[in-house]
């Protein structure tokens, strides 16, 4: 339950990021880069967060907070795989997503980390 109220509690882009940074440091990532400019509760455009390392992969995240995950936040990602010149990704929102999706791009080496994740 605290978890939930955690969850639902975040008031701009900026919180909700150093949330999920906290996520995937507990779960064995280091944060490598984090692009403060772009993150902002009023600013936003088509940029990676940061960067973490795992296992010696470096992965690009995005983080969405309140928004849903569709085709156009996949074509992002993918754009930032590319200008990173990165292999993984990760994006993470507060909102459930469809298996469908998740389970269509893990194949590209995109984790798909959602509500229900972020609960547990």
């Amino acid at each position: 339950m605290e978890n939930i109220k955690i969850i639902d509690s975040f008031i701009d882009d900026r919180e909700f990021r150093n949330y999920v940074i906290t996520f995937l440091e507990s779960k064995g990532y280091t944060l490598k880069k984090i692009d403060d400019e772009r993150v902002s509760d009023r600013v936003k455009n088509n940029d990676n967060d940061f960067l973490v390392f795992k296992s010696n992969k470096l992965s690009t995240v995005q983080t969405f907070l309140n928004k849903n995950i569709t085709e156009k936040e996949i074509n992002e990602t993918i754009r930032d795989m590319k200008k990173e010149n990165v292999d993984n990704a990760i994006i993470v929102t507060n909102k459930n997503v469809n298996k469908d999706i998740i389970n269509k791009y893990k194949s590209e080496n995109i984790t798909i980390i959602d509500r229900k994740e972020l609960i547990n």
